[in-house]
């Protein structure tokens, strides 16, 4: 009869697997060590990596709740991401030979307005006698050629332009 490492011992085999469980469970609790933060495809004391190199440039603190953590490609990112609010200029007089106005959720454009990004503003463009409306645009591309067009706020400070033609 050989010692308990020679002999084929069930009982022995799966105490040692419950040991090497128990020691897992121990080590996911602490802070970062998560499939999550390991490169896709490694493994690391059971947990098997899944982030790739696209997140990295996929999400940045702004993409992440404030106050909240975030671990990309191992890197801890604390979420700043909160109730920020980004300017929407409307340029009325755009690059058009016309003229007209624009009212911003109803009413007449004044001054830049502060949104949260992803907010719906409602942009109306109305004509001056002897022009007409041409388009919205946003950095020079066109965005609407509708009149009334909805616009989704960014995470940036933005204009929009408003081009009137002669009729």
């Amino acid at each position: 009869m050989g010692n308990v490492y020679q002999q084929d011992n069930a009982a022995y085999r799966q105490r040692i697997l419950n040991m090497l469980e128990a020691i897992r469970n121990e080590v996911a609790g602490i802070d970062g060590l998560k499939a999550e933060n390991l490169k896709s495809g490694v493994k690391l004391l059971g947990f098997t990596g899944t982030y790739t190199d696209e997140a990295i440039n996929a999400a940045t603190a702004l993409d992440i709740a404030e106050g909240k953590i975030a671990y990309i490609n191992g890197v801890k990112i604390v979420g700043v991401a909160g109730i920020s609010e980004y300017a929407l200029t409307v340029d009325e007089t755009g690059t058009g030979t016309g003229t007209g106005s624009v009212t911003v959720d109803g009413d007449a454009y004044a001054a830049p307005v502060d949104y949260v990004a992803g907010s719906e503003v409602e942009l109306v463009a109305t004509p001056d006698a002897g022009s007409i409306f041409v388009n919205w645009t946003v950095g020079g591309v066109e965005v609407s050629t509708e009149a009334t067009f909805a616009y989704t706020t960014t995470k940036a400070a933005v204009t929009v332009v408003a081009n009137f033609n002669l009729s």
